[in-house]
Formats: C-alpha cells, sequence, structure tokens
C-alpha cells in the first residue's frame, strides 16, 4: 500500500524547505550523470520508446530534442520518477505534475481511417474541451485517497448542454424499441461523486462541482428513460447497508463489488427471469491505480472485488473480438440455468470494460464495444447493434457530455441508425 500523505497533512502550509531544494535538484541530475558517463544506460517506461539524439541543426526544436533526449536517456529514470513523486507528495502534500502517465488510459476517439466509415457519417468538428489550468491533474485526498480532476471539471465545464445528451439517449431507446431491441442505459459515477468524502478540504471546483454532479443524475432521474438503471443510487445504498467502500483508492474507476452490482442491475432491467442460479463471491485482491501511475507512484493497493459465478454455466471470453476496435466478446453454455438469447451489445467506455466478466455468464453471445469506437468505426457499430437482440450502455460520467465519445447519441448517427436497423420478430 502507498503511504500517501492524509488530507490534514494536505491542507498544512508551513514554511517550504529553501535551502535543501538546490542541493536535492543538483543532486537529481548529478547523479544519473555519473551513472550515464559510466556506461549504465536507461530503460524504456511509461509506453513509450526512447527518444533518440536529434538531428543538428540551427533551430529551436534542436534544443527541444536534446532535452527530451535527455530525459529519456537519465539511468534510473524509472526510480527518479518516483522518488520524485513521493518527495512531492511528503514534502508538498501535492501530486508533482506530469510525473507519469500522461492521462487515466482510456481510449481515446479518433476519427475514421477508411471510406467506408468515412462515408456513412459526417460529423461537425468537436467542440473543444475546457482547458484545466493552475493545478495538477491528481487531487491528494485523505486516508490514501487519489482523485482525477478532469472529472470534476468536465461537470463544471460541460462540452454539450446535458439536455440535449439525454435527448440523444432518450431517441436512441425509442429507435432500438420501434426495432424490437431491448435497451438498458447506466452512467457510471465518478469516484468523487459517490466517495467524495476524501476530498481535500480545498478541492478545485468545489463550489461548481458538488452541485453539477447531483444535476446531471436528477436530470436522468426526471427523463424517465424506459431502461435507465441508476447506478449512483445502487452504488450509495450498497455502500451504506454493507459499510464497505465500492470505489478504488488510487484509481479513477469502482472495485468488483460495485461492477458486480451494477451487472446484477442490468441483468435485472433486460429479464429478471435470468438472475437465478448463480451466486456472488467476495474476495480481497490488488491492483495498480491509474491514478497513482499519473502521480508517477506505481505501487500495487489493495481492493475488495467480485465474481459471478453460475455452477452450471461455462463462459469463454475473447478479447479484441473486432479487428482495430478495442472490443472483448464472450459465449457461454449452460445445463439448465437461463441464458440472454442472440447477441447481446454492450458500448461503453473502460467501466462497462469491467462489466463483461460479470454479464458473461448471463447471455450465450455478449459483444463489449469501446464507446470511442462509435466515432472511428460508425458503420462497424450500426451494424453490430443491427445484429444484437439488446443493446446495453454504460457510460461515464466524466464523458457524458463529451461528443467525442458520444457519437452513438449524436443526431447524424441516430438518423443512420433508424434508416438501417431491420426490425426483429415479436419474441
Amino acid at each position: 500500500m502507498t503511504n500517501l500523505p492524509s488530507g490534514k497533512d494536505h491542507d498544512r502550509r508551513g514554511r517550504r524547505p529553501t535551502v535543501l531544494l538546490p542541493l536535492i535538484a543538483a543532486l537529481f541530475f548529478l547523479i544519473p550523470a555519473v551513472l550515464y558517463g559510466s556506461g549504465m544506460r536507461a530503460s524504456a517506461i511509461e509506453n513509450h520508446r526512447l527518444a533518440s539524439f536529434p538531428t543538428l541543426r540551427t533551430s529551436w526544436s534542436t534544443l527541444h530534442g536534446v532535452n527530451t533526449w535527455f530525459v529519456d536517456a537519465l539511468p534510473g529514470r524509472k526510480e527518479l520518477v518516483r522518488w520524485r513523486a513521493q518527495f512531492s507528495l511528503s514534502v508538498f502534500g501535492e501530486a508533482p505534475p506530469s510525473s507519469g502517465a500522461s492521462n487515466v488510459g482510456e481510449v481515446q476517439p479518433s476519427l475514421p481511417t477508411t471510406k467506408a466509415q468515412r462515408d456513412f457519417l459526417k460529423l461537425p468538428p468537436t467542440p473543444p474541451a475546457a482547458t484545466v489550468t493552475g493545478t495538477g491533474s491528481v487531487l491528494v485526498g485523505t486516508q490514501g485517497w487519489l482523485y482525477y480532476l478532469d472529472e470534476i471539471s468536465n461537470e463544471c465545464n460541460p462540452i454539450s448542454p446535458p439536455s440535449a445528451v439525454i435527448s440523444g439517449f432518450r431517441r436512441l431507446q425509442s429507435i432500438l424499441a420501434a426495432s424490437g431491441r431491448q435497451f438498458v442505459f447506466s452512467l457510471a459515477p465518478d469516484k468523487s461523486t459517490v466517495d467524495p468524502q476524501f476530498l481535500p478540504n480545498n478541492w478545485p471546483y468545489k463550489a461548481c462541482g458538488t452541485a453539477a454532479k447531483k444535476s446531471t443524475y436528477e436530470r436522468l432521474a426526471a427523463a424517465h428513460i424506459p431502461g435507465y438503471v441508476d447506478s449512483l443510487a445502487l452504488i450509495k445504498q450498497h455502500e451504506a447497508a454493507e459499510n464497505r467502500l465500492y470505489y478504488l483508492r488510487q484509481d479513477t474507476h469502482w472495485n468488483g463489488l460495485a461492477a458486480a452490482a451494477v451487472s446484477q442491475a442490468l441483468v435485472g432491467a433486460l429479464s429478471p427471469s435470468l438472475l437465478v442460479n448463480f451466486q456472488q463471491v467476495d474476495t480481497v485482491g490488488s491492483y495498480i491505480g491509474d491514478l497513482s501511475k499519473m502521480v508517477g507512484v506505481s505501487t500495487r493497493d489493495s481492493c475488495l472485488t467480485a465474481k459471478i459465478i453460475r455452477p452450471d454455466v461455462t463462459v469463454h471470453i475473447h478479447p479484441k473480438a473486432l479487428p482495430g476496435i478495442p472490443s472483448t466478446q464472450s459465449f457461454a453454455t449452460s445445463v439448465t440455468s437461463p441464458l440472454g438469447p442472440g447477441r447481446t451489445l454492450m458500448i461503453g467506455d473502460s467501466f462497462a470494460d469491467t462489466l463483461v466478466p460479470k454479464l458473461a455468464p448471463f447471455f450465450k453471445n455478449l459483444l463489449w464495444i469501446h464507446n470511442a469506437s462509435v466515432q472511428s468505426f460508425p458503420l462497424t457499430v450500426a451494424q453490430q447493434i443491427n445484429s444484437s437482440r439488446a443493446v446495453i450502455v454504460v457510460w461515464n460520467q466524466r464523458y457524458f457530455t463529451d461528443p467525442a465519445f458520444g457519437v452513438l447519441w449524436s443526431t447524424p448517427f441516430l438518423n443512420k441508425l433508424s434508416k438501417m436497423l431491420t426490425k426483429l420478430p415479436a419474441s
């Protein structure tokens, strides 16, 4: 477990050390430089190749290239990144900027690369997201909790009007229902929405963040979209009843307990008769959090997780089910337990990805596609919807109003989808 400072330590602002800082900075670079001179070389970290020495020419880009090469070439760089993060957390009570990974690792939307995908859907330019300045990306909370600032700033600065997003999901449900397909939808809450009690006392966007997060779920509840599952209310009820936390301390995601609870709720919303002959087994596991990677302290932390077991059901899970598309497909066979018939398609981000092992024992054929792929492969996603009997949509709250992730609820995509869906026979 990583020993991160408490909120009390974080809020304490005494005199900052000034005499030792120049010495520490000198040692920070001197020691690796001596090691480099003795023949030691750095290894690649942070999922990128080490920079090569730049071509010499008279321009500012050469200076930038030399700087990048020097930083990458320092021996012991991985250890230095970790020490720098631990020093900043211990002395200043905050995460240093750009300590480790540049983001939480979510698959990012990209433009279509083939003519067929481009011709299928013409989208207007995506408005830029609000720029967050003046602070790092990770908030250091109490009791070792870390939070992602973007999930708060995105609520305060929605790219699209929340009412337009909700209208888009409502229309998606109507189109699917008219074609004879089932639809269930849930918005995975941000960690700061479910467990804000560990946030530092003075966190950015505090004034608007709390109200904005509450408003999102109030709007969804008031919309009464058929098939909507309120994950926030569900998780809060479980936490209160069980006195257990349902989110990971050093990661942006929910833990296995939340994934199991939401999965059962989604299955129940599709077909309550499927929720038989199963048991949930809770265990203690470990993980390396995406937020701890961002601050440069990639150590393991313990967590609560869960498995869904149906004794007479056999499941086979296949990652990378669709070439070039972040996707996973599962197939299940059963002796006596009922299974969801035909193809069930789930569209969503990394939160949805965590549901696949929990949902798989309930469906004959389950396919998950990352929601960023709807922008890159709109034709493929529309075809997969047409090949499915039921559609599950699980969106993360921080991307709720982002049109780059929200092509699925956009008017151009829904217009195309409504024209190409074949009507399923009544079951």
